[in-house]
């Protein structure tokens, strides 16, 4: 008999059984690259760097383009690599259609550009209905959205209504 709890009796490894536990794993967290914006790294290769990194990764690279030339933008656009100067400015287009609207601020998107907007106009042009927004952060910043009536309809969009604009990466296009 044991004289204490931390006394154990020799059994010879008769009649206990010993379970591996199997090893606890998760997905590591995914991190923020953030590159500052000298004057004095050349942006042909930052660019030539983000575009290796991305493309050997498997990840998709963006980058996140002030919507204005105000020297402190409130709302940004990511848009894919593009090679530029710095303090370039550039011209980009978005499609009408590529512009979706959101009367609650979607989540679970793939798409990366989420832009609060007032809506200016509502006007049936053919098949189409014309919706022209602005941006509820800076109102110099127009967008221009094509929806079906259906959709206008169902949504009950009128002006002065508050939306979510819904913008893929992808559907930002350089006008230069």
């Amino acid at each position: 008999m044991p004289s204490s709890e931390t006394e154990r009796p020799d059994h010879g490894g008769a009649g206990l059984a010993v379970e591996e536990a199997e090893p606890k794993t998760k997905q590591p967290p995914l991190y923020q690259v953030v590159l500052l914006n000298d004057d004095y790294t050349p942006m042909e290769f930052v660019v030539d760097v983000l575009e290796k990194f991305f493309r050997e990764s498997g990840i998709g690279g963006g980058l996140q383009l002030p919507a204005s030339g105000a020297p402190a933008p409130k709302v940004t656009l990511e848009v894919p690599l593009v090679r530029a100067e710095l303090g370039e400015q550039l011209q980009l287009g978005i499609r009408a259609g590529d512009i979706l609207l959101s009367l609650e601020r979607p989540t679970g998107l793939s798409a990366r550009n989420l832009i609060a907007a007032r809506i200016d106009s509502v006007r049936r042009e053919g098949s189409t209905i014309v919706v022209e927004a602005s941006s509820a952060e800076d109102h110099s910043i127009r967008f221009v959205a094509h929806l079906t009536p259906r959709a206008v309809q169902s949504m009950n969009l009128k002006k002065e209504d508050l939306v979510w604009l819904v913008v893929k990466s992808h559907s930002c296009h350089l006008l230069r």
